[in-house]
């Protein structure tokens, strides 16, 4: 019965290669039907896809419509040699059949067809390259996206390198030095001693936990010539463009009319969590995967209700935790009611109490070290710890805290990034539905604003030392002054418009220091 079922299947895809390679003309320069189904380039797999161009690479006509409908042509360009298909296991051979199936229904919708298109930025690129690394050959990944600039012309570029392939070796043994403790008193002399010591590891003065960029370290090792690039061995690309599906096409060079750029494996994934599948996919940064930003988008319906940090120096915990920890769970559990999303809020007691050890409540603590916390530590809800600066944390506390851990945390930008790219980063994370961390340079006139909308005072520079503040970014509008952002900031409802204002783009852009975003 199984085997049965197994021929079913083959039998069932087979035939509909029969039905295509009866519209070959073997006549014809005694091309064989295999190497005329053989789909030779990326752009003659999308034209296929598109139902746009026939076997012989000519324009679909009614004859060939009449006689091979798009979704028995959609099924020539999966790998059906792929041993799922013929695996001696129903299930399997099953699901597999089901999950093509499903995917061509979608794709070919009657109301709703989907096609690919080489003008967005949903396609990536995995090209597995070949490189020369201290005079070692050794594999990498290189990630590539093809990005549509605003002339409307496209090109591929760099934008990750999923599997880092340089060896840091950070792991301690009984020679390792360090920075003594007391080497502030001498001005650091020490470090000088210890970075130009050959026999010393730079992992050894390192925060264990550091992480680095594997890109950034190409590129520089590019530059002092320690690598070189040598070839591409094998390209996998992935389209994000069908809606709630995620599809890969490798090459399979073989002497069979089932080969060329194929369909290795499709994934059922909503366009929600298509980040999440990046992330898992690549293990970089989420991007965006549309050129289309609305004009305004507005997180406001899952905020909480604006907290007040008083006289304290606790914005980045009322920002992260409080405001922008309890959005992500808002949005994620489609929660709009301000009441209800209060009483759930996240604690920025408990952060601020976490790090006051050290600087106490009145002095500001760095946003990425807070990130770090809440990475690796947590926090608890508003309800489980009073608002107070002088809270007992206790085991029953951090316990809790554990099972409520950002997963990770990305720099969007810093003071020395182009506008431009502040502002498109930003949108971008807000069309994701995140909210934006931002460290923020603020002069006194944002601490009374009284209205929708901030303008700075004439004799406030920008360059100037103000006070520093976090700002959680909730929503943009293009068509307001502008251009603004919409942010929460902890001074209560009373600062703005119940405890929300609108800053202009062009003012933001010359106060904000750094922005991050949670995931």
């Amino acid at each position: 019965m199984i085997r049965m079922k197994n021929i079913l299947v083959f039998c069932f895809l087979i035939g509909t290669v029969n039905a295509v390679s009866g519209q070959i003309n073997k006549d014809q320069n005694d091309l064989t039907y295999e190497m005329v189904l053989q789909v030779k380039q990326l752009n003659q797999f999308i034209d296929r896809f598109n139902y746009k161009k026939d076997i012989h690479n000519q324009d679909i006509d009614s004859v060939f419509r009449e006689k091979m409908p798009r979704e028995k042509y959609l099924r020539t360009l999966f790998n059906v040699e792929d041993e799922r298909f013929r695996i001696m296991d129903s299930n399997n051979s099953i699901n597999i059949k089901s999950e093509m199936e499903k995917f061509i229904s979608s794709v070919n919708n009657n109301q709703h067809p989907q096609y690919l298109s080489y003008q967005d930025n949903q396609l990536f690129a995995l090209a597995r390259s070949v490189i020369s690394f201290k005079g070692t050959d050794q594999e990498i990944s290189l990630l590539l996206q093809l990005r549509v600039e605003k002339d409307q012309s496209s090109q591929w570029y760099i934008i990750g390198i999923p599997e880092s392939p340089f060896s840091m070796n950070m792991e301690v043994d009984q020679r390792k030095k360090n920075i003594p403790p007391n080497s502030n008193e001498t001005n650091f002399i020490s470090i000088s001693r210890l970075l130009n010591d050959s026999l010393v590891r730079f992992g050894d003065l390192i925060y264990p936990d550091h992480t680095y960029d594997p890109l950034s370290v190409f590129w520089y090792c590019l530059e002092n010539k320690t690598l070189s690039f040598e070839h591409v061995i094998k390209i996998t690309y992935y389209f994000f463009q069908i809606k709630d599906w995620v599809f890969t096409v490798d090459e399979f060079s073989r002497n069979s009319w089932n080969s060329g750029w194929l369909i290795s494996d499709i994934y059922s994934a909503p366009d929600q969590s298509k980040d999440d599948f990046f992330y898992e996919a690549f293990n970089t940064k989420p991007v965006d995967y549309s050129n289309k930003i609305p004009e305004v988008i507005s997180l406001y319906p899952y905020s909480p209700c604006p907290g007040d940090q008083q006289d304290l120096k606790t914005s980045v915990a009322w920002a992260s935790a409080y405001h922008a920890m309890t959005m992500m769970w808002a949005v994620d559990n489609g929660i709009k009611n301000q009441e209800n999303i209060t009483d759930s809020s996240f604690s920025p007691s408990f952060v601020f109490n976490l790090l006051s050890d050290e600087e106490g409540c009145g002095v500001y603590t760095d946003i990425n070290r807070t990130l770090y916390f809440l990475k690796h530590t947590g926090t608890v809800k508003s309800m489980d710890i009073r608002n107070d600066c002088n809270v007992t944390l206790d085991e029953r506390l951090y316990q809790k805290a554990l099972k409520y851990r950002i997963n990770d945390y990305y720099e969007l930008f810093r003071a020395s990034t182009s506008d431009d790219l502040i502002i498109s980063s930003i949108k971008h994370a807000l069309k994701m539905k995140k909210p934006v961390l931002v460290e923020f340079n603020a002069p006194d006139s944002f601490e009374d604003v009284a209205d929708s909308l901030w303008f700075p005072k004439m004799d406030e520079d920008e360059n100037a030392f103000h006070q520093i503040e976090a700002l959680t970014i909730i929503g943009f509008d293009d068509r307001l002054s502008s251009g603004a952002f919409e942010v929460l900031y902890s001074r209560g409802t009373k600062w703005g418009i119940n405890g929300r204002a609108w800053i202009r783009y062009s003012d933001f852009v010359k106060y904000a220091r750094k922005g991050f975003f949670i995931k």
